[in-house]
């Protein structure tokens, strides 16, 4: 009789190294990504030395800026995080008893009152068979911990370790009072710097990148910094 092939494992590295990884990927910082995994800084840094030292490859490049992944890094990134989120996502449904037909969705407050609120009803004849579960917040949160199955973000498509998919693209565009233009007619783009300009730091398109978009000339990047920014 032929001999059976001998079942080879596959080298698996610590979940707790790989965890380590994402988090010092995702945040660029070993500091906040200590933070995040409520370890010290110094343990991080141990974690992903030693994931280096098993795997034979630097995963980051290290500077007095911080930390930036290497191709390798970025290539292991993408391949590793999804296999992690499953991980969690399967031991958190046996944990909970959690079944298939239950969707757990978080948005921030205005969104998933005004808008998605108005279209589950639409959403529930369709699939009647699964249970929805809404919460609503302007907190960062993480699948695995939170018990998230989908959360809808507001911003630019920044995180390579999840799978996006865009529901709406926004329209950015200047407003004026009435009396304002009246003063301060605008025949053009480029009429905008001649305008007091309101700066604000909390949106996430600002008037560098809007003016960058409409390739208008002339205008200084640090025109519209937070120190100098005219109101």
């Amino acid at each position: 009789m032929p001999q059976s092939i001998p079942n080879k494992t596959l080298p698996v590295p610590s979940l707790r190294n790989v965890q380590a990884f994402i988090e010092v990927a995702d945040s660029g910082s070993i500091n906040l990504a200590a933070e995040n995994l409520n370890v010290t800084a110094s343990a991080v840094s141990h974690q992903i030395a030693s994931l280096e030292n098993y795997l034979g490859k630097k995963l980051f490049s290290r500077s007095s800026k911080g930390v930036q992944l290497t191709a390798i890094g970025a290539r292991y990134l993408k391949e590793v995080s999804g296999a992690l989120n499953i991980i969690g996502q399967a031991t958190n449904q046996v944990i909970h008893d959690i079944h298939q037909d239950y969707l757990r969705i978080h948005s921030a407050p205005s969104f998933g009152l005004l808008w998605l609120m108005p279209r589950l009803d639409r959403f529930r004849q369709r699939w009647p068979e699964l249970k929805i579960s809404l919460s609503c917040s302007y907190e960062s949160i993480q699948f695995s911990r939170d018990n998230i199955d989908i959360d809808i973000r507001h911003g630019l498509s920044q995180w390579p370790t999840l799978m996006v998919k865009t529901i709406k693209n926004e329209r950015m565009l200047p407003y004026s009072s009435a009396a304002y233009l009246e003063k301060h007619p605008l025949n053009a783009v480029n009429d905008l710097l001649s305008c007091d300009l309101i700066h604000s730091d909390s949106t996430l398109i600002n008037w560098n990148n809007w003016l960058s978009w409409h390739k208008v000339r002339g205008w200084n990047k640090t025109l519209f910094s937070p120190s100098t920014a005219r109101i």
